[in-house]
């Protein structure tokens, strides 16, 4: 709980790709997902809505001024 994942995620008929903080929700059975971005709201998914999940160990950042 509480690491950054890549998860493959299909609820109601849509499937996505996403890479969130993964924690756990107040509500059973459900997962908290929340962005890097704190502009997005976190969002609760159930848990067997998660197909796939893979934990993400490094990423590399580059910014660049010009």
């Amino acid at each position: 709980w509480g690491e950054m994942y890549l998860l493959s995620i299909a609820h109601n008929g849509d499937a996505f790709l996403t890479v969130k903080y993964v924690k756990q929700s107040d509500t059973p059975g459900y997962v908290t997902l929340i962005s890097y971005n704190e502009h997005h709201q976190p969002k609760d998914f159930p848990f067997d809505s998660i197909r796939f999940a893979a934990h993400i160990k490094a990423s590399v950042r580059i910014n660049s001024m010009g």
